[in-house]
Parts: C-alpha cells; structure tokens; sequence
C-alpha cells in the first residue's frame, strides 16, 4: 500500500534536491522530505504488522466457525 508513495516521495525528494543546491534547500530535504520519508516507513511497517494480525484472526474465526 505504502510503496507507490514511498518512491514517488523519493522521486519527488530526489528532483527537488537536483533543482535547488542551496543550504535552504538541503534544509527542505532534510526537514521536510526525509523525514517523511522516515513517518512512511514507519506507517508501511505497522500496515504490514497489522495485515499479518488481520491474517491470524480471520485464521482463528475460521478455525472457530468449523468447531460451532
């Protein structure tokens, strides 16, 4: 879920930094995009952690469903 906008955040990080070689825009990069970039990973991370819970409980249900 989380990839499209982690490598269009990278493509867009990498264009600007190209663009604008200035200490305000390194400050942009580095405020701005990378972290961002770091809150995205983290959010892909608990996406994953909770799809493997949703996983395990629709496992559990099933089992549940068969034994009633």
């Amino acid at each position: 879920m989380f990839d499209d906008i982690r490598k269009g955040l990278t493509a867009d990080k990498e264009a600007f930094a190209e663009q604008v070689k200035d200490s305000f825009g390194q400050s942009v990069v580095s405020q701005v995009y990378e972290p961002c970039q770091r809150e995205t990973a983290l959010l892909a991370g608990a996406w994953e952690e909770a799809e493997m819970q949703r996983r395990e409980i629709m496992a559990l249900t099933f089992e549940l469903r068969t034994v009633v």
